[in-house]
């Protein structure tokens, strides 16, 4: 009984780092692209601006 219910947990844990770091490259892919749209917007800004 008590085995069984630590494979589960073992089983649950795997599948939950999982999405967890599946979550979390999305949300590092999305912020690394937000960032060189900001900096990309930024310079811009400033290549546009009169030295």
């Amino acid at each position: 009984m008590q085995r069984s219910s630590e494979e589960g947990l073992g089983r649950f844990q795997d599948k939950h780092v999982k999405c967890v770091r599946d979550i979390f490259d999305d949300k590092k892919e999305r912020s690394i692209n937000y960032l060189r749209r900001e900096t990309g917007s930024i310079s811009a800004t400033l290549g546009s601006l009169p030295s």
